[in-house]
């Protein structure tokens, strides 16, 4: 698997219908003025291009975990997806959503986001930067 796009967001959404992603506020850094600090919600959204180019859908177990600068885990989802059939020479792709509700930070510092498919293979990892804000 290859990763397309992998972003934070105060919003993101995968269209039933037309598997359009819409993402809005993208968040690459959190600013707080108080540690530790309350997060209602944050949204990560990802698209990921198969290797196996095929006309049938193939299944995968996707994980994803949120983890403090020490590798401490702050949150963590897990579910399966089905990679859809691609076209003749095209790889397919799939956008998906994951939705964390109630995070807490305790410190400023770089938070890291790891994906992992199937036989917890890593296959990326992004930083989401906390910040003190200035009064």
């Amino acid at each position: 698997m290859n990763v397309k796009l992998m972003v934070t967001a105060n919003y993101a959404e995968v269209e039933p219908d037309t598997q359009r992603m819409n993402i809005l506020g993208i968040a690459f850094q959190i600013p707080a003025k108080e540690f530790p600090v309350f997060y209602k919600q944050l949204y990560f959204a990802l698209i990921l291009e198969g290797n196996d180019i095929s006309n049938h859908a193939t299944r995968h177990k996707l994980r994803i975990k949120l983890a403090d600068e020490d590798g401490g885990a702050i949150s963590a989802a897990e579910g399966h997806f089905e990679m859809p059939a691609s076209s003749p020479g095209i790889a397919p792709l799939k956008g998906m959503v994951c939705e964390f509700i109630g995070l807490t930070f305790q410190h400023p510092g770089d938070y890291r986001i790891d994906i992992s498919v199937d036989e917890d293979e890593l296959v990326a990892s992004t930083i989401l930067r906390v910040v003190r804000a200035e009064a």
